[in-house]
């Protein structure tokens, strides 16, 4: 059996996201190495890319903390130079959605070691939060490593936990896929969440933000 590290970034805004990392770190077996990576500041990219760094497995899978293994072997997701994503349930429409439906999912996907090692870490230009994970894509794309959605996994996915409750979101939103677009040089459409989305969230519409996620 390969060992597989889990890579689990959190941001403790609240009881609700603090329980979610609970459910997650829970439901996985105890053989996986757990690697939770508080936020402190410094962004979504730069806290995956600590774990990164810090995982010794042979695979790791970078996992949202609001993911919970729900049904399946885990380990059927490691799978040699190919990057896997198990099949994703969402617990709130219009949240999570998939970048590449049947296959990369950015809440949960493994990556093996030698695949890492010749892709690189998150590019920690996409500062705070969005767009590293469409970055990340292109970049399998370019090196022609295939992407795989793994059915007979089977992960739950709230949604809506972390960045939507904080109210300047949407700038950082704007402003990592205007250096998506500079970098690549062209954009795909990429769903934003309508004010009328968040309200549905309990406590999101009055957060305000610490300097950085």
């Amino acid at each position: 059996m390969p060992k597989l590290s889990l890579v689990i970034p959190h941001w403790p805004l609240d009881e609700e996201t603090n329980l979610a990392l609970q459910r997650c770190v829970s439901s996985f077996p105890a053989e996986c190495e757990r690697i939770v990576v508080v936020n402190e500041g410094t962004g979504y990219g730069r806290n995956v890319n600590v774990g990164l760094r810090v995982a010794t497995g042979d695979y790791v899978a970078v996992v949202s903390n609001d993911c919970c293994l729900a049904e399946g072997d885990v380990y059927d997701l490691c799978l040699e130079e190919t990057v896997t994503s198990p099949l994703v349930i969402g617990e709130r429409q219009g949240f999570g959605e998939s970048l590449e439906p049947g296959a990369f999912h950015g809440c949960f996907w493994v990556v093996p070691r030698a695949v890492l090692d010749r892709v690189g870490l998150l590019d920690e230009r996409f500062e705070r939060a969005y767009w590293e994970d469409d970055d990340f894509l292109a970049r399998l794309r370019q090196a022609r490593i295939p992407t795989r959605q793994v059915a007979s996994v089977r992960v739950r996915h709230v949604g809506g936990l972390t960045t939507v409750k904080i109210a300047e979101h949407r700038e950082w939103l704007d402003a990592n896929a205007r250096k998506f677009e500079e970098k690549w040089g062209w954009l795909r459409h990429r769903s934003r969440v309508t004010e009328e989305t968040r309200e549905r969230i309990p406590g999101t519409s009055a957060k305000t933000a610490r300097t950085g996620p």
